[in-house]
C-alpha cells in the first residue's frame, strides 16, 4: 500500500508540474534522474528552469518501499528492471515502480 500511495502522489504532482508548464513532463529524453528531481523538488519558471513561479511539488523524491531506491530511470528498459526506485517514460508520460514486473504495473 506504500508503494500505491508513493505512485499516487508522484503522478498527482506531475499532473500538477505539467498543467503550470505548458503540459510538459518535468524531463526530457536524454535527461537525467537529477533533473527530474530538480525540477520537481524546486522552484521553477514556466519554462521548467530555476525561479519562482511553481513548485516545489515534492520535498524530495521517496524511496521505492519495495528496492528503498529514490532514482527515476528516464525511459530505457521497461519499468521492473529493478535499477532504480522509479521509471517515466517521456514519450507517453507514465511514471511507474521499477521495482519488479508486478509493481510496474501499478
Amino acid at each position: 500500500s506504500a508503494l500505491k500511495t508513493d505512485l499516487q502522489k508522484i503522478r498527482t504532482q506531475i499532473e500538477v508540474y505539467r498543467s503550470q508548464h505548458n503540459d510538459q513532463l518535468p524531463v526530457f529524453s536524454g535527461e537525467a534522474s537529477g533533473d527530474f528531481a530538480r525540477r520537481m523538488t524546486s522552484q521553477t519558471d514556466r519554462d521548467g528552469y530555476a525561479g519562482s513561479d511553481y513548485g516545489p511539488y515534492l520535498n524530495k523524491i521517496p524511496k521505492n518501499p519495495n528496492n528503498g531506491k529514490n532514482t527515476v530511470r528516464i525511459d530505457g528498459s521497461p519499468a521492473g528492471a529493478n535499477s532504480d526506485g522509479w521509471r517515466i517514460d517521456t514519450y507517453s508520460g507514465i511514471f511507474q515502480a521499477d521495482d519488479s514486473a508486478e509493481s510496474a504495473l501499478f
